[in-house]
This record gives structure tokens, sequence and C-alpha cells, in this order.
């Protein structure tokens, strides 16, 4: 698609007029595929009233945001072609500082992230307590001691009425939660990572950053997926799958270890094998995931789904991505594929100067979003589409799941102990894709290990063989592990596939790692 450039305008300038017959101005700063406008709509640095890294609109279409360091704001903007003013007043409570804001149930959901006091980050909930059109009331639901900009990040609405939120590597979780992958997570090396010599993250042990939903009164905590270094923002497409942009460490470009920005698809139970310094696991190990598209370097920010956005057809299954260092919005087209999607990525939208943190779809069918963060000059602006491609704001995609998608997600409710079908999970093992593979493990994981001892006696196939171990590697006891390395032993290494391989030797990484062998075991390794 050919890119074309257009002047930012601020809403007040008398340049701008929806039914206006002179062409707009090209702006050089700012460059948007074709069809599209951009406009700047407001500078809150101009009004000292902070640099903006978070935005939401509540039930009366209004915009909300928030600065970094400050207080929180309500938005009233014109409509697109309206020179009427934009409104900005303050929300007058003490409350601020929030990385991530959704508005739902009738409240404003705030992911408050301190740089003073860690334990005043989490989440809180802002109500009006007396139906007069004014915010009063504060709940702190949850502690998430963590701060900066590694601590808690983004939240949205599901399509299942929970909320989700998003934990930067440097972010506890709460004393009491529940976890879709059972919570014991290790770093899983077999030798020491080597640390960063600046000391950034070394005492940051796993799960890392982690994705976790909650009811809307914000008790009920679970912990969907972890292993992300620091993923700032999430989005669901329109099959109702949940993804983010994961960061990388910039700090590592060029080391064996280093791992660009990617787009990462999460689903119940995954983990993405963030570990500090070299630690961090290759994508190939099987027991996390890889993301579904790596982008480069960059300071991954908003995520917003082109489902919500009244842009032409192309963009509705895909994603928006925001890229806050090169100033550079990612649209990722996705196409099904198997248990989850293939990814490309195209620019959208870039600037200099253009530092992107988060965006929402107004009312009106516009992109909204913020550019600031760190105190740098903050701007709000709105895109539109307004080129020759009917734009259908009406038509509702039915959701059509691939069969393993459908295979996927039935595995995955069979995790957290609830009712299983554990001749499906045990069958799924040896899946030719790879994430009906790990959905099945996860699940297969909270079943009684002695069972799983019992079934993998009498199995045959080698890759069940490599996932039922690395299931009894994490949560079997000893004589279950001694079992598994034994049924691994007696596999023919020479006759396994080059990805069978490579499970196999992670799997009997995993028995030593959490195991006590002797050396005759490792003897018996050794000449495979």
């Amino acid at each position: 698609m050919i890119m074309s450039r257009f002047f930012t305008i601020a809403m007040f300038s008398p340049l701008l007029f929806w039914n206006c017959n002179e062409p707009l101005v090209s702006d050089p700063n700012i460059l948007v595929k074709d069809g599209f406008i951009v406009e700047k709509l407001y500078t809150p640095s101009d009004e000292e009233q902070g640099s903006w890294v978070s935005i939401t609109k509540d039930d009366k279409g209004r915009l909300i945001t928030s600065d970094q360091y400050g207080s929180l704001y309500y938005v009233e903007i014109p409509k697109i072609g309206s020179k009427a003013p934009i409104k900005v007043d303050s929300i007058p409570l003490n409350i601020g500082k929030a990385h991530g804001l959704l508005w739902a149930y009738n409240s404003l959901y705030v992911m408050v992230n301190s740089d003073k006091d860690d334990k005043e980050s989490g989440l809180y909930r802002i109500t009006d307590s007396d139906g007069d059109d004014t915010l009063d009331h504060i709940d702190f639901l949850q502690q998430f001691v963590g701060s900066g900009e590694h601590g808690p990040h983004g939240i949205i609405l599901g399509p299942d009425g929970y909320l989700y939120m998003a934990g930067g590597n440097h972010t506890l979780l709460p004393s009491k939660f529940n976890s879709v992958q059972k919570p014991i997570w290790q770093e899983d090396q077999l030798f020491d990572a080597l640390l960063d010599p600046r000391g950034h993250a070394n005492n940051v042990m796993a799960p890392g950053g982690w994705i976790a939903r909650t009811d809307k009164d914000g008790q009920d905590l679970t912990v969907i997926a972890s292993g992300f270094r620091n993923e700032y923002d999430i989005a669901f497409n329109t099959d109702g799958e949940l993804f983010t942009f994961d960061s990388d460490m910039e700090w590592d470009m060029g080391s064996p270890w280093y791992r660009p920005i990617r787009v990462c698809h999460i689903t119940n139970g995954a983990e993405f094998g963030w570990r500090t310094g070299s630690g961090k696991w290759p994508a190939y190990y099987p027991d996390n995931l890889p993301g579904i598209v790596d982008i480069g370097q960059g300071s991954p920010t908003g995520v917003i789904s082109g489902s919500t956005l009244d842009f032409p057809e192309y963009y509705k299954d895909g994603l928006f991505v925001f890229d806050w260092s090169f100033g550079t919005m990612y649209y990722i087209s996705l196409v099904p594929e198997g248990a989850t999607y293939s990814a490309t990525y195209e620019e959208f939208l870039s600037g200099s100067s253009l530092p992107l943190t988060d965006g929402i779809a107004g009312d009106d069918g516009a992109m909204y979003f913020l550019t600031g963060g760190r105190r740098l000059e903050s701007g709000l602006y709105r895109v539109f589409y307004n080129g020759n491609d009917k734009v259908d704001t009406s038509a509702q995609k039915d959701v059509v799941l691939t069969e393993e998608q459908q295979l996927r997600r039935k595995l995955e409710s069979y995790s957290m102990g609830t009712p299983e079908d554990l001749d499906l999970i045990w069958s799924s093992l040896g899946h030719t894709d790879r994430r009906i593979r790990y959905a099945a493990r996860v699940s297969l994981e909270y079943q009684d290990p002695s069972t799983l001892v019992e079934k993998l006696l009498s199995e045959t196939d080698p890759e069940t063989v490599v996932q039922a171990t690395i299931a009894l590697a994490r949560v079997g006891d000893q004589e279950s592990r001694n079992t598994a390395m034994d049924k691994l032993i007696q596999l023919s290494f020479t006759e396994l596939s080059e990805g069978q391989k490579t499970d196999y030797i992670r799997a009997s990484d995993l028995l030593f790692i959490r195991g006590e062998f002797d050396g005759t075991i490792k003897n018996e390794l050794s000449k495979k």
C-alpha cells in the first residue's frame, strides 16, 4: 500500500475543515498510509499537564488520560471537522501515574505505576458514588509491587468480561493468585547465566513479565501467561485471541541470546522464556513458545486491534503496535495457521520526535494515540480514514476458528484441575502442531504424576514420550523422574527427527536440572 504524508494540524487550527475543497498541506514529520489523515489535537506539555502515557474512554465517549508521573485527565474531543476547542479537565483525585487505564462496569480501572513507593503500585477502581458524574471514590483492588518502566502496565476488557492486565518483569505478583500454567517457575538452565555487567535485572527471577486476568472486583486473579521481558499493552483480535508486543534487551545486541522486539500470541498457560542475562530460553525450547513475528530493535508500547477501528477491511483482522524509540506504528497482518497465526509487519505511521505510548479507538471509529513518556513533550493525535475505500462499520465478522485452534482451546480448558479428558490430552502430546503439544503438556501437569508414569511405561511414540518426560521433570517426584529418564534413554536418538532431537535434549536437561541423577545416567545419555 502506498505511503503518503499529511500535515499534522491542531484541532483549533482554521486550516482544517471536514468539507474543505483545498488539499491538506504535507508535513514531512509524519508519514502515514495513503488515505489516512493524522491530526495533532492537543499538547499537554504546553499546559503543564505532564507527559501522557495511557488512554481510555468512558461510557460518554470522553477520553481519559494519565501523566506518567502525575494526574488523570478528562479530554472531550470535538467531532472530526469541527472547529470547536478541546476541553481538558483534571480529575480531582489523588491518583494517577497510570500505565494502564480502562473504563468498564461503570468504573475507571487504573494500573498505578508509582515512581517513588512501589507499595502504591497496583490495580485501583474509581467510581462515582453519588451519581453526579464525578469520580469520587477509590478502591485498592490488587497490589503489584513494582515501579518504573518495568512495573504494572496496560489493562483491557476481555470478550469474556474479565479484566486482563500486564506486568513487566520487575512486577511482583500478589501473595495469592491462580495460574493456568503450574506456578513452579524456575530458571531451568543447566549452567549459571552470564549476568548484565551493569546490574540490570540481575536479581529478577522467573516468571518475569506476566499477563493475568481478574473479575470486575479485582479479587480472583489468574496468571495466564509469563516469561515476558516488558510487555506494555495487550489486545484481543477478532477471533478473541490475545496478543502483546514484547521488548528486547538492547544491551544484548550482538550476543547469541539477544531477542528482538516481537509480537506474541498469548495462549492460556503460555511461557515465553524470558530469563535474566544469558539465561533467556531459545525460541525452540519445547517448554516455551516463540513469538509470531520478530521486528528488530525498539521499545514496544501500545497495541490496538484493527477490529475496533473504522478502517478499511484490510486492517480489520490485524493489530497496530507502537514502537516508542523509533516513533513507528506497525500494522501486523494475522493469518490463521494451525493453532496460532503467521504474521507479517509493515509500517503504518511514523515520524521524527514521535515517542508513541498508548492508543485507543474512539466512539467515532478513529484511532487516538499519545506521544510522551520520560517527561518528553507529549501530544494527543487522531488518525482517521479519508480515502476512497468504503468502510463498513456495521458488519460483524463471524468467528471461525481452525480445527487446531478449537482443539488447543479445549486442551487449555483442562488445566487448573478442571474436568479432564486424559485420553485426549495424552494423544495430543504427539500432535504435529507445536501449540497443541504445548497446551496438552500444560494440562497434563495438573494430573496425578503416578497416572502419567503408568501411561508413559506403555507409550511408544517418541514425541509423546519426550513431552510426557518434560511434564514429569517439572511436576513429578524423583521416582517418577527416574522412570521418565529410563524411558527417554530407550529411545533411538538417531531415528528422531531434528525437532524431536532438540526436544529430547531439552527434556534431558530438565530432568537433570530438577532431579538428581548419578554419573551412570549421564554416561548413557552421552552415548546418544
